[in-house]
C-alpha cells in the first residue's frame, strides 16, 4: 500500500482544522492583515496539493488532448465473447456510433481469422452522411455468411478505392 495515501488523510484533517482557524483569525481583522491572509494562501494551497496526491488517476481526455476521431462504438457487442454477435439471418444488421468520424464515406470487409475476405459493403449513416460530432451508422451483413468467428474491417472510403486507408477492427461473431 502507498504510504502517501493512508497518511494524507490524516494530514489533510489537520490543515483543515488550521484553515479554518486561519480563516476566523482573517475574517475577525476583516482582511486587513498580509501575513494572516499568506498564511491562509499556503494552507489553501497545500490543501489542494495533498488532495490531488491522494486522488491522483490514470489520464483522460482534457480540453488539451483531441478527442479521438474515427471511433467506432457497436450496439451489439457482447463483452463475455469478446465480439458483434450476429444471429443470421434474422440478425443481419449491426448498428453503432462512430465518433468524430473524419471522413464521409467508410466500407468494411469481413474477413476469416487466416484474412480471406468473405464479404465487404459499404458503412452507412442513418442519417445519410458522417457529418455530425457523432453519426448513427449500420453494416448489412450478407445473411449467407457461415457460423463461426471473423474480423470486421472498417476502412475509409468507399469499397472501389484502390487503397484501403485502415479505422477500426472488431471481432465478429456469428451465430
Amino acid at each position: 500500500m502507498d504510504t502517501k495515501r493512508l497518511i494524507s488523510p490524516f494530514i489533510l484533517i489537520g490543515l483543515f482544522v488550521a484553515f479554518a482557524v486561519i480563516c476566523v483569525v482573517v475574517s475577525m481583522q476583516k482582511g486587513k492583515n498580509a501575513k494572516w491572509i499568506a498564511r491562509k494562501m499556503k494552507f489553501g494551497g497545500a490543501i489542494l496539493t495533498i488532495t490531488a496526491i491522494t486522488t491522483g488517476c490514470p489520464p483522460m481526455v482534457t480540453c488539451y488532448d483531441p478527442m479521438p476521431t474515427n471511433m467506432f462504438e457497436f450496439d451489439s457487442i457482447d463483452y463475455t465473447e469478446g465480439a458483434i454477435v450476429a444471429d443470421l439471418p434474422s440478425d443481419s444488421v449491426i448498428t453503432g456510433k462512430v465518433h468524430t468520424p473524419e471522413n464521409e464515406k467508410y466500407n468494411f470487409d469481413i474477413t476469416t481469422l487466416q484474412q480471406k475476405v468473405v464479404s465487404n459493403g459499404e458503412v452507412i449513416a442513418t442519417d445519410g452522411k458522417f457529418d455530425e460530432e457523432t453519426e448513427d451508422f449500420k453494416i448489412i451483413l450478407d445473411p449467407k455468411l457461415d457460423t463461426g468467428r471473423y474480423n470486421l474491417n472498417i476502412y475509409a472510403g468507399t469499397a472501389n478505392d484502390s487503397v484501403k486507408n485502415f479505422v477500426a477492427v472488431a471481432n465478429l461473431k456469428i451465430e
